[in-house]
């Protein structure tokens, strides 16, 4: 069992244990949290069909806003793909992170974290709405 931690590390429990290394810590990458209510972080993980032959997996996580980001926005959503490695790839190889997607989100919250791979093979995301302001002018 894997367990996704906001903080930003994927733990294992094998056989009702925690075990002591993680799986993947990407604490470094993550935006800092903060102490109150929180909807950023490592939000979402999904093991490619293939896991057990190719190693890949994929994250779903908060850093902080990067440079082109439009003035007043809060962070960036990024989707990465990581291998894992060793027997049984029992460990998230860090140094194999590849930016795949990134989107830049308006508020600190309704960010989604959803990552699957459909019956059709492809990876689904969901990126929530950042709960973005919007406007409209009165119907006439």
């Amino acid at each position: 069992m894997f367990i996704v931690d906001q903080i930003g590390v994927i733990r294992v429990v094998k056989e009702g244990t925690l075990l002591p290394e993680p799986f993947l810590d990407l604490k470094s990458k993550v935006i800092e949290l903060k102490n109150e209510h929180e909807e950023r972080g490592l939000l979402g993980l999904a093991f490619h069909p293939d896991f057990q032959r190719n190693g890949r997996f994929f994250v779903y996580y908060s850093a902080p806003l990067r440079q082109s980001a439009p003035d007043g926005f809060d962070h960036t959503t990024v989707i990465a793909e990581y291998k894992a490695t060793g027997a049984g790839l029992k460990s998230g190889d860090a140094a194999s992170g590849r930016v795949i997607l990134q989107v830049d989100q308006p508020q600190y919250n309704h960010n989604a974290g959803t990552l699957m791979f459909g019956p059709d093979g492809y990876l689904y995301i969901s990126v929530g709405d950042g709960e973005t302001k919007m406007t409209s002018a009165p119907a006439t």
